[in-house]
């Protein structure tokens, strides 16, 4: 019906229906997809949500389908109950639910789902359905719905939390974990997670000896700090060693970090005990007091240096200020050739 309604701007969906005591289809009621009323417990200048609203207009379009020659026949009069519309045909059939829905087959799932898991972008998606098929009826809303519905799939159930916790655990995982809650107890909020990757271990016990150590702010869902440690071999290339959110960075917080750190590395010389893997010889990091603390309680042999790149960062914020300052003033009272000679020093 909707391959013949979509034309003429309108769209319909099914309504009431009729079974019999077998449960097989007797009669069912065809409405246009603007009729019922609105469901909105809130009124539009109320509302917190922009573009929030209704489509639905009351409309009185209906038709009814019965079965005339029994059961299975195949057979369906339609009778017209009322045939007005009380709002005017759309120009888009993306503005149907209905109409969209005819195209979100299983090629479709199919498709959302691959992309998902590329990190494809939802309009990206959308530009290549477009491309494949020039007109079709679909809106970034469709592509968003979908990947949620395989989300919920995915969690059966579970929280986030849940879900990566035990995606996390077992020896079939790639990756190892550790946490903390906030009162220490197994039904608490979690508040720390440290993750590794289990195919580096063995390439963390024979590079273990530096470390890098830096945490980026806000940039995650959750605002929360997060801290990525990296090795470098000896041929001058970095590798993950782990990851982990923080509540925020104080001293009792990064040494989660680096206790975690420390039993990751215990469980690795276990794994390989000929190598004679200890402690970090030296950690870079970008001169946190809270990150050094931590690091002197967890690693008390270990040396903390600050990386090149918070260094030229300092020079750049503290000396060159000072190096103008005593520039500008020398120059004032000195010849081009003394200040030459003072560029020159510099």
């Amino acid at each position: 019906m909707n391959l013949w309604a979509a034309p003429l701007g309108y769209a319909v969906i099914k309504g009431r229906t009729k079974y019999r005591k077998d449960k097989s289809l007797q009669k069912a009621w065809i409405n246009c997809d603007r009729g019922k009323k609105s469901r909105l417990l809130v009124a539009a200048a109320d509302s917190k949500r922009p573009n929030r609203g209704t489509k639905k207009t009351e409309c009185p379009f209906s038709i009814t389908l019965l079965e005339t020659d029994g059961k299975g026949c195949g057979s369906w009069a339609a009778t017209l109950i009322n045939g007005n519309h009380n709002h005017p045909p759309t120009s888009d059939p993306a503005g149907h639910c209905a109409i969209r829905n005819m195209y979100k087959g299983d090629k479709f799932k199919e498709t959302v789902e691959a992309h998902r898991e590329t990190g494809m972008l939802t309009r990206h998606t959308l530009n290549v359905f477009e491309h494949e098929d020039p007109g079709i009826p679909l809106i970034s809303r469709d592509i968003y719905n979908q990947r949620a519905a395989a989300r919920r799939q995915e969690l059966n159930g579970r929280s986030s939390i849940e879900a990566i916790l035990e995606m996390t655990s077992g020896d079939d995982s790639d990756f190892n974990h550790w946490h903390a809650t906030e009162s220490g107890e197994r039904n608490s909020r979690l508040s720390c997670l440290f993750l590794t990757y289990k195919p580096n271990r063995e390439l963390i016990a024979h590079n273990h000896e530096v470390l890098i150590v830096d945490s980026t702010y806000k940039t995650n869902k959750f605002k929360m700090p997060l801290v990525n440690i990296i090795g470098v071999t000896p041929n001058n290339k970095n590798f993950f060693i782990g990851s982990a959110f923080i509540p925020s960075e104080t001293v009792e917080d990064y040494k989660f970090v680096f206790g975690a750190l420390a039993h990751l590395y215990e469980s690795i010389e276990r794994e390989y005990p000929n190598i004679g893997m200890e402690a970090p010889a030296t950690i870079l990091g970008d001169g946190d007091a809270q990150q050094i603390a931590a690091i002197e309680t967890v690693f008390p042999d270990t040396q903390y240096r600050l990386c090149i790149w918070h260094i030229n960062g300092n020079i750049q914020a503290k000396l060159l200020p000072k190096i103008k300052a005593e520039f500008d003033s020398k120059s004032s009272n000195s010849s081009a050739e003394e200040r030459k000679e003072y560029i020159d020093e510099y």
